[in-house]
């Protein structure tokens, strides 16, 4: 056989990232920076995971593996190796994101990622490269099932799965990790245990002998069932494999409110319909910090959450400083972030003047000073003495470990770089403490 493989020195910059990649399948028109962003958006749920293969590399790019690439078009299209080449791209590309670059590097991007420009690739057909993909991800088990499947069935013509298409009509794989395992697939979504449940896979689509809301009880048991490891691929007195059509039984047995849907599985009066629109979302992962009764916001939202603070002054800044981040942020911009950090010390700023004259009684006059450090402080001192209900971050304010306050005055006065990551982190705080003074109903 011909070996059409040869190693070819080729530019980082080069290289185009793999649109298909089962790892993460995107819109064929997406460009590298379109690709990076949804991966690092994802990295708490996603695939790609590139802050811990980082950290596996360390300081050193690991040279072990050479990426496979395919020139089609006139584009050298990285089929494996999309991962390390991504992080190569993030270290030597400025403009790329900035805020997300840095949060991967955390600021500190060794030397051989930023001044390694050319790297040895494996350049091969298409054929060789899926050839050598599929080795690699079945034999190491890199792949979860749902993306196996798809590579199957996208790029070796192989039929398209009932795993495949239960995803596709309801994401109840995707969108629940538990589920993307191969004995879901081999056996709990067995064809005889759907077929006993009333459910059918027939021409790509699901059909069932219910309605559709005792459809989705069905599959929410299974869910259920198997986050509990009421089911799993161990048997013993806490969990059953349900191969050779069990998964019935231990529904029943689980949840016998659902057996009578069971029972009337099979009549001949049945005729089963499409069913369509189930569709489960992405369970977000929390992490809930020791001590702490408020769970950690979305890190992608300004102030962690939508603040409800009482009518005025302080309210109406919020809102308008909440609208502008949510209709720009996409808009990945240093001067937008500038704007942003300079609002946050303004919000801080109007709502020290309001507390200072709501509590006085009075309007503020020329010998008031230090009105906005005497609310600062007050706020620090509250904080000191109260734990309750405060993000990771407000802990890190008061310990000193993130100063908010001096990083606030240099945005303010244009003396600092501006980047997502401490504005969110900054607005966070600054929550917190219109919370304490503004939040609604708040005695």
């Amino acid at each position: 056989m011909k070996n059409n493989q040869k190693t070819e020195e080729i530019k980082v910059e080069d290289l185009t990232l793999w649109t298909e990649n089962p790892r993460d399948p995107i819109d064929t028109t997406a460009s590298d920076k379109e690709i990076i962003l949804r991966a690092m958006k994802k990295e708490t749920t996603g695939k790609w995971k590139l802050k811990k293969l980082l950290k596996d590399m360390g300081t050193i790019y690991d040279l072990s593996e050479l990426p496979t690439v395919v020139k089609i078009d006139g584009k050298n299209i990285v089929y494996d190796g999309n991962r390390r080449m991504a992080i190569l791209k993030l270290a030597q590309d400025d403009t790329l994101y900035q805020d997300i670059r840095n949060k991967l590097f955390n600021n500190e991007i060794p030397d051989d990622f930023k001044e390694r420009k050319t790297i040895l690739c494996n350049v091969c057909d298409k054929e060789t490269a899926l050839n050598n993909v599929e080795r690699k991800h079945k034999n190491n088990g890199s792949w979860e099932r749902l993306e196996l499947d798809y590579f199957l069935y996208q790029h070796r013509n192989r039929p398209k799965s009932d795993f495949l298409i239960l995803n596709e009509e309801t994401k109840i794989i995707e969108n629940n990790d538990c589920m993307n395992q191969g004995f879901i697939k081999d056996e709990v979504f067995s064809v005889q245990n759907l077929n006993d449940l009333g459910i059918y896979i027939e021409n790509d689509k699901i059909k069932s002998d219910h309605d559709y809301a005792t459809t989705k009880k069905l599959f929410d048991a299974v869910i259920d069932l198997v986050q509990t490891k009421k089911i799993s691929t161990r048997t013993n007195n806490k969990s059953t494999r349900v191969s050779n059509g069990k998964l019935k039984d231990v529904i029943i047995e689980h949840h016998p409110d659902l057996s009578q849907y069971i029972a009337s599985k099979g009549e001949e009066s049945i005729k089963p319909s499409i069913i369509s629109n189930i569709e489960y979302p992405k369970i977000k992962k929390q992490n809930i910090a020791k001590r702490k009764t408020k769970v950690s916001s979305n890190e992608d939202t300004l102030f962690g959450e939508k603040l409800v603070l009482e009518g005025g002054r302080v309210n109406e800044l919020y809102c308008a400083i909440d609208k502008i981040y949510i209709k720009y942020k996409d808009d990945i911009n240093i001067e937008f972030f500038s704007i942003i950090a300079m609002s946050l010390r303004l919000l801080l700023e109007t709502a020290a003047r309001v507390k200072f004259e709501k509590d006085k009684k009075r309007k503020i006059s020329n010998e008031d000073n230090d009105i906005y450090k005497n609310f600062m402080s007050e706020a620090k001192k509250h904080f000191s003495t109260n734990e309750q209900n405060l993000f990771v971050l407000t802990d890190n304010w008061l310990k000193g470990e993130f100063k908010a306050d001096a990083i606030l005055h240099k945005y303010a006065h244009g003396e600092l770089d501006c980047d997502k990551t401490n504005i969110i982190k900054l607005s966070k705080i600054v929550a917190t403490i219109l919370n304490l003074y503004f939040k609604r109903d708040a005695k």
